[in-house]
C-alpha cells in the first residue's frame, strides 16, 4: 500500500528521529518522527523546502522498529537510588508517547509502562494513578503478556489490602499461563509477599528465592526480594540469615527504600537475635 501524502507543513529545521516501518507487504520505510492520527501512522518527509506527513494504514503495519527508550533504563536506576519521583518524571512522558502505538508490535509502551508502575507503587497517594494504568493495560487486545503482567500488579494491590489468598491465586495462575520473564518474576514476587502475610514463611522464602536464582536480571524486584527474605528469615527465627541478607541488602542496594527499612529491620533483629542466645553457666 502506497503512502498517501498529507501537506502538513512544519519549520523544515526540526528535529527528527527514524524508525522503520515495517509493511505487511514486506517493505520496510524509514519513518521519522513518528505519530497517530486515528488509523493511521504519520511519518515525517522533506518536501521541497518544507516537511510534510506521509500516512499508513495501521492495518498495513506489521511492526515499528522504535529504539529502545533511554529513560527506561535510566529510570529503572532512579528507582534503584530511591528517587521513585525523580523516575516517575524521566519515564511518564515515554508512557504518554508510546500510547498511541501500544496496538502496534515494537512499541515499548508496556516496558514504560511497568517502570510507571513501579514508581508509583513507593510515591504515597498514587494508588488511584496506579489503577488507572493497570486498567488500561487490562484493555489490552493485543498483547496478552500485557493483561497478564496487569492481573499481577493488581494482585499485588489486593494483597496490600488484606486479600492475600485472592493474589497468591491470580499469581499462580499467571505463572502457569506467562512466558515472560518479568511477568513470572513478578507473580512470584507477589505471591511470596501474600503468603509472607499469612505467616507462612517457608512457602513465602520459596517463592521469593524464585528471582534471584531464576530471574537475576529483574533489578527492581531485587531491593524487596531481599528485604522480604529477611523477614521469613526472622519469621522462622533464622536470625543469621535474616541478618545477613539484611546487610545484603543495605551493601548491595543502598539507595532503595527497602535499604533504608532495612537499617531498622536489621537493629531489631540483632536484638531478637541476642535474646535468643543461651547465657552461659557461671
Amino acid at each position: 500500500m502506497r503512502g498517501i501524502l498529507i501537506l502538513t507543513f512544519i519549520l523544515a529545521g526540526t528535529q527528527v528521529f527514524a524508525q522503520n516501518i515495517v509493511l505487511k507487504d514486506g517493505r520496510v520505510v524509514a519513518g521519522q518522527n513518528l505519530r497517530r492520527s486515528g488509523a493511521s501512522v504519520l511519518s515525517q518527509t522533506q518536501v521541497g523546502a518544507a516537511v510534510g506527513d506521509v500516512g499508513y494504514a495501521v492495518a498495513s503495519i506489521a511492526k515499528i522498529e522504535f529504539a529502545e527508550p533511554p529513560e527506561i533504563a535510566a529510570a529503572t536506576e532512579l528507582l534503584l537510588a530511591g528517587k521513585a519521583s525523580e523516575a516517575l518524571g524521566k519515564i511518564d512522558p515515554v508512557v504518554k508517547a508510546q500510547g498511541p502505538f501500544k496496538d502496534i508490535e515494537g512499541n515499548w509502551w508496556a516496558q514504560a509502562a511497568q517502570v510507571k508502575l513501579s514508581a508509583l507503587a513507593v510515591i504515597p497517594s498514587s494508588e488511584a494513578d496506579s489503577e488507572v494504568l493497570i486498567s488500561d493495560m487490562l484493555s489490552t487486545n493485543t498483547d496478552p503478556e500485557v493483561v497478564l503482567y496487569a492481573r499481577v500488579r493488581r494482585a499485588a494491590n489486593l494483597a496490600g489490602k488484606g486479600s492475600s489468598k485472592q493474589a497468591i491465586e491470580v499469581c499462580e495462575a499467571v505463572i502457569k499461563e506467562s512466558k515472560r520473564k518479568a511477568t513470572i518474576a513478578e507473580a512470584w514476587y507477589t505471591k511470596g509477599i501474600s503468603l509472607l502475610q499469612q505467616n507462612d514463611f517457608d512457602s513465602a522464602l520459596l517463592a521469593l528465592l524464585h528471582i534471584p536464582v531464576y530471574y537475576p536480571d529483574q533489578k527492581l524486584l531485587m531491593p524487596g526480594v531481599l528485604f522480604k527474605c529477611a523477614k521469613a528469615y526472622s519469621g522462622n527465627e533464622d536470625y543469621a540469615n535474616a541478618i545477613s541478607t539484611l546487610e545484603d541488602l543495605i551493601k548491595s542496594y543502598p539507595g532503595s527504600p527497602e535499604a533504608a527499612a532495612g537499617k531498622v529491620e536489621l537493629k531489631k533483629v540483632e536484638n531478637k537475635s541476642s535474646s535468643k542466645e543461651p547465657t552461659s553457666n557461671q
